[in-house]
């Protein structure tokens, strides 16, 4: 049985009291309890039971992992037991749907203004934290926000005057992602290109990044697939997961900006030791040597 909700479980068995009650003590691996099946053994003495797996009363707030639980059935008429089913219960987190926003998409730091991050579909009434990361490096800012009953938020950064982004911007010309997290761990990122001075030039590329497929199962092997344009030309790509943990991998791009490379799993790949461990959202991001760079989000499954 995997995640919060599976739909349901069958229990069959005999030598129950014919037309009787039946009860179920159960384990999922954290508690203990007893349930009402609200069904009854036939004329027989047999059960054929469909059980909802919410039953199992795993809830949302379960730690991912492997749970070893048990089911017996109870005769309500004799108060007799059952023989004991052992059960395993693996809790996974869905994907997330949330997401983020940033604007303006440009910034020029010796011009100030304000860098607005807005966000939807995180925990309702969270607190989130931020990190900024810029081409293979990460900063954790000294700044939170909180999410709405609706699990949105709006939040901004004023520039330059000792905002919590100065020490990025003021150094940085180049494409700037921030990553917002809640409590639950759920995440979502949004970019903007960066000029150090007042004034430059049109952002040289749009680089984006795509992969495919957008979900992963570690266990039964794969290849994860990146393509990338809107790079710089003939340049060499390096690539990092979660911003903070380089590949020894790259690539280079082909007259157009565009490549594309593989990533096979497991099999001493470069992402096993990553995506053996991992059970939610990961994050490639590719910079190239101009520092223009993008990120693209799958989920995994340990």
């Amino acid at each position: 049985m995997t995640g919060y909700n599976p739909s349901s479980f069958t229990i069959t068995g005999s030598g129950f009291t014919p037309n009787g009650g039946i009860g179920l003590n159960i384990s999922n691996g954290i508690t203990s309890f007893t349930a009402v099946s609200n069904t009854t053994a036939d004329s027989n003495g047999n059960i054929n039971i469909t059980v909802p797996s919410s039953i199992l009363n795993i809830g949302s707030n379960t730690p991912t992992g492997a749970y070893n639980g048990s089911i017996e059935a109870i005769d309500s008429t004799t108060g007799i037991k059952s023989n004991t089913i052992n059960i395993t219960i693996t809790v996974t987190l869905p994907p997330t749907s949330a997401s983020l926003s940033v604007s303006p998409s440009t910034t020029y730091y010796s011009s100030g203004g304000t860098v607005t991050f807005t966000g939807s579909g995180f925990a309702p009434n969270s607190e989130i934290a931020f990190t900024a990361y810029y081409g293979n490096s990460a900063q954790i800012l000294p700044a939170t926000a909180t999410t709405d009953s609706n699990g949105n938020f709006s939040e901004g950064f004023n520039y330059p005057g000792g905002g919590v982004l100065d020490g990025i911007m003021a150094s940085y010309t180049g494409t700037i992602t921030m990553y917002a997290t809640d409590d639950k761990g759920t995440s979502a990122s949004a970019s903007w290109y960066n000029y150090t001075g007042s004034s430059g030039t049109a952002p040289p590329t749009s680089a984006s990044l795509s992969v495919s497929p957008s979900t992963t199962y570690y266990s039964s092997g794969g290849t994860l697939t990146f393509t990338g344009s809107g790079f710089a030309p003939n340049s060499t790509v390096t690539f990092s997961v979660n911003y903070l943990t380089p590949l020894p991998a790259t690539t280079t791009t082909d007259s157009n900006g565009n490549f594309s490379i593989k990533f096979n799993y497991p099999g001493g790949g470069v992402l096993d030791s990553i995506m053996s461990q991992i059970t939610g959202n990961i994050t490639m991001t590719a910079v190239d040597n101009s520092n223009n760079s993008a990120s693209a989000t799958w989920y995994n499954y340990a």
